[in-house]
């Protein structure tokens, strides 16, 4: 008998017309993006906006600074190098509470698609079957849809 978890998604209509080979590869594609913890630091930010971009993030974290001291400490680390596991500085791109930040940016100035490009240092892309928790196999596919012809 087969993964119920698995029958349930092969039952979706988006594999109905693929073989069992391009279901799998459906399942196995990297295409579910998820935030991640990843620490950045302001020359991260910078690699990925464009300079009036940046100059109006460099703005934004002035005002944000001024929210209280939890804020101008999050400005601070955002400002000192870091590795990636935020040993020495930067922020988690993948927190909650720093992807709410750069929503309020995005309101700042049409400043949507540089929020995108942010959170994007935040994120990873991962399979729809790791995104459901599972590791099946090809014969798992195979399996799971003999049972529901």
């Amino acid at each position: 008998m087969s993964d119920q978890s698995l029958i349930d998604e092969l039952s979706l209509p988006a594999y109905a017309g693929m073989t069992d080979e391009e279901a799998y590869s459906a399942l196995s594609a990297e295409t579910v993006t998820k935030p991640c913890q990843r620490f950045v630091s302001l020359r991260g930010v910078a690699n990925v906006l464009t300079d009036v971009e940046y100059a109006t993030f460099k703005a934004f974290l002035e005002t944000v600074a001024g929210y209280g001291a939890r804020y101008a400490d999050m400005v601070t680390l955002l400002s000192s190098p870091c590795g990636d596991e935020g040993e020495t500085g930067g922020l988690d791109f993948g927190c909650d509470d720093v992807r709410a930040l750069i929503d309020q940016f995005a309101a700042v100035d049409d400043m949507a698609d540089a929020a995108v490009k942010l959170k994007a240092l935040g994120e990873h892309q991962i399979s729809r079957m790791a995104d459901l928790g599972q590791s099946w196999r090809l014969l798992d596919v195979i399996r799971a849809r003999r049972e529901i012809q």
